[in-house]
């Protein structure tokens, strides 16, 4: 009599104030036949079989009234009588619709997923949901601790979503320490949680935790969730972050025997690791393999492939595997591009490297500074200085500004052109575009005044680098030692090793005791042979140490039979330099000399440093 579709309402007639039927929603059918004989107006929500029909009562007139009539209308507020039986539709053209809807039993609420557990539990696994989708890392440890004070037992959902917000936040540490404390509380941490302690320990490339708590999820009791494929690929990112790829390697055969595997998670783990570790002939096969079971490496993977092939000079395959990746329908990024012009651009393919850049501003992809960077020292490489310099206006067209990166590889590409005036003009303009000069810039600018033979201008910028407070390193110094023996500048390179041995720069590989000059041509004989003098001034040996030996040759691969190099340096060690070396030839070996160090210490105190500055 009370089907779920309807919605009954009770009705009265507007004369009698009797309940009359119930009314459809739908059609409008009237049920008072149904009712008439056995139902009465529900109590509580129901309906309660009725006792036999009883007359119509008689409704009492208003006082002072005469008589009574039980047709008369009732008050308009008055209730329904309950032990008024509902009789058949009447043919009373007036009804009043009851204001008061007949309560409906509410359903059953759907079980939480959680089961039985307190439904606390629900609300605090939503809030870090919550948390760790915004990586709110103080908000996941304040719940963490709200739950230990009012005693609520975290689920597994509790326990991943927590140490999410905390691995999304970079605070892999803390989130072990959440993970340990959780367990150690007796939480019921499940798959997923471990997941996210795995991920935690591929953070922080502790590949030797990860790969032991993934060999404890396998072999744990049937209770303990075992390892999946998400748990597998948290192993080899963290194999992957540590560079070691023959772990990596190993945890990809082991998923594939499991049958968890392989996914591209797992392979372009594995991918990641071998790039990393130089094995780019490994990284090609695998991708070969990969491409044979069907599964396609994400762009990322590739890229590092790229760049793998790059470090390693081997510019062929890094543009081979660019254009497979086109073929195969991969989205190239601009890091796509980059890597494949630094590949081109470490070997010197200028040509082809601006190629690929005019593709790529063909396929709409636009260009960044390191895009631009890359392609400058391809330039560089390839003796194109103008090229570079034009390059560094284009990427000011292109509403990009210039770093310091930028200007140090255009003055680098000058700077082996031997371009050094436009080397210098690179160093003048970067401040006054509002960028601080570094080591590396007056070191490339040195480099150029070096190869030009501008030593007096190469000293002159070095004390320009003290007075920027930019501190020359070894590089420096190097740089300008060899542009003032290039300029036969003694005294000024003597005194760039001596700063040179004051500030530690000097390691212990530039003491030597001998040096061969028996395979060296004439001149480069006597740029070596001044080299050695002033190291050795500059750090001067110890009392009684033993002479220096300087393998000269006895003349047998000389065109004509007779010395050349020995007769030279004699000459040099006796009559150039003042006051004069103590030079002999050894007794028992005529293709040696013997330089005194003391004569050595002797000279390096007489010759004069006023070129120091």
């Amino acid at each position: 009599l009370k089907p779920f579709w309807l919605k009954p309402f009770w009705l009265k007639c507007g004369r009698c104030d009797r309940a009359m039927a119930l009314r459809s929603a739908r059609g409008g059918a009237w049920l008072g036949r149904s009712l008439g004989a056995r139902g009465r107006l529900p109590q509580s929500g129901g309906f309660a079989p009725a006792p036999p029909p009883l007359a119509p009562a008689a409704v009492p007139s208003a006082p002072g009234g005469g008589g009574s009539r039980s047709s008369s209308p009732g008050p308009r507020s008055a209730l329904l009588n309950p032990n008024a039986s509902a009789t058949a539709p009447s043919r009373c053209s007036s009804f009043r619709r009851l204001s008061t809807r007949v309560p409906r039993q509410e359903p059953e609420q759907p079980r939480s997923r959680i089961g039985a557990v307190d439904r606390r539990v629900f609300n605090y696994e939503r809030k870090l949901t919550g948390a760790a989708r915004v990586s709110n890392w103080r908000q996941a440890l304040g719940l963490l601790a709200e739950m230990s004070a009012r005693e609520i037992t975290a689920t597994d959902g509790c326990g991943s979503a927590a140490l999410a917000a905390l691995t999304r936040a970079s605070l892999w540490l803390l989130a072990l320490g959440a993970f340990d404390g959780l367990r150690r509380a007796g939480a019921h941490l499940g798959r997923s949680s471990r997941n996210a302690a795995l991920g935690a320990l591929a953070r922080g490339a502790h590949w030797r935790a990860a790969v032991a708590a993934l060999a404890e999820m396998q072999r744990g009791p049937p209770a303990r969730p075992s390892a999946d494929a998400v748990s597998y690929s948290a192993a080899s990112d963290a194999c992957a972050r540590a560079v070691q790829w023959e772990a990596a390697l190993a945890l990809l055969g082991t998923a594939v025997a499991c049958r968890l595997g392989p996914t591209a998670s797992t392979l372009g783990a594995a991918m990641h690791a071998q790039a990393r570790a130089g094995q780019w002939q490994r990284a090609l096969l695998m991708l070969a393999w990969a491409r044979q079971e069907g599964l396609s490496p994400s762009t990322a993977t590739c890229n590092m492939v790229v760049s793998s092939c790059a470090a390693d000079w081997r510019w062929e395959r890094a543009l081979a595997l660019f254009r497979q990746m086109e073929a195969d329908g991969l989205e190239l990024t601009p890091i796509s591009y980059n890597t494949t012009l630094d590949a081109l651009g470490s070997a010197g393919q200028w040509l082809l490297a601006a190629a690929l850049h005019a593709s790529m501003r063909g396929h709409g992809i636009a260009p960044t500074a390191v895009t631009h960077t890359a392609l400058v020292a391809a330039y560089g490489r390839g003796q194109q200085w103008s090229a570079a310099v034009a390059q560094l206006g284009q990427l000011r067209a292109d509403g990009l500004q210039p770093d310091i990166i930028l200007y140090n590889a255009t003055a680098t590409a000058c700077a082996q052109s031997r371009q050094w005036r436009a080397a210098l003009a690179l160093l003048r303009d970067a401040p006054r575009r509002g960028l601080a000069l570094n080591v590396t810039t007056y070191n490339t600018a040195l480099a150029a005044l070096g190869s030009g033979e501008r030593w007096e201008a190469a000293l002159e910028l070095l004390g320009e680098m003290r007075a920027s407070c930019v501190a020359p390193d070894r590089v420096s110094l190097r740089l300008a030692v060899a542009a003032a023996l290039n300029g036969v500048a003694m005294g000024a390179a003597l005194a760039c090793l001596r700063e040179a041995e004051d500030l530690g720069l000097l390691g212990s590989s530039h003491r030597v005791a001998a040096i061969d000059f028996h395979s060296m041509q004439l001149e480069e004989a006597l740029v070596s042979m001044s080299r050695f003098l002033l190291d050795q001034a500059a750090r001067p040996a110890r009392a009684g140490a033993e002479d220096h030996v300087l393998v000269v040759g006895r003349g047998t691969n000389s065109p004509s039979g007779e010395r050349v190099v020995a007769p030279a340096l004699l000459e040099m060690a006796r009559q150039e330099l003042q006051p004069p070396l103590d030079v002999s030839f050894d007794a028992v070996n005529a293709g040696r000399m013997r330089v005194s160090v003391d004569s050595i210490r002797r000279w390096a105190e007489a010759v004069p440093c006023s070129q120091k500055k």
